[in-house]
């Protein structure tokens, strides 16, 4: 169903392509918003409380061997912010060397920089 509202409504389908006949393995991604208001369904608190049980069985299920966790969506790109903002995010040389060029075409002072 969130293939349907992500991608086929949307003109792009993914899965059909990659799973069909065309077996297609470049990557490719959509993504749909849904607003929801909580409180017009129940108490705020409530649904906080029952997600968070939700989440607590959800990581608790048995793993298939070699998988060391499960993590639900947003834990990994929560990880990675927290290592970023504590050491930095990694830039390739030749991209910053670019950005350099272009911040010295503009005159504008590059920020210094955390070594590895």
């Amino acid at each position: 169903m969130f293939e349907m509202l992500a991608s086929v409504l949307a003109g792009a389908p993914i899965q059909a392509r990659a799973l069909g006949p065309e077996r297609r393995k470049s990557l490719s991604q959509n993504i749909a918003i849904l607003a929801v208001d909580v409180a017009a369904f129940r108490p705020v608190m409530d649904f906080a409380r029952d997600a968070d049980a939700l989440a607590t069985v959800i990581k608790s299920l048995p793993r298939q061997a070699g998988v060391d966790e499960i993590r639900l969506p947003g834990e990994r790109a929560a990880r990675t912010e927290a290592v970023r903002r504590k050491s930095g995010i990694p830039i390739p040389g030749k991209l910053w060397e670019e950005l350099r060029a272009m911040a010295n075409a503009s005159a504008i002072e590059m920020p210094s920089v955390l070594s590895a």
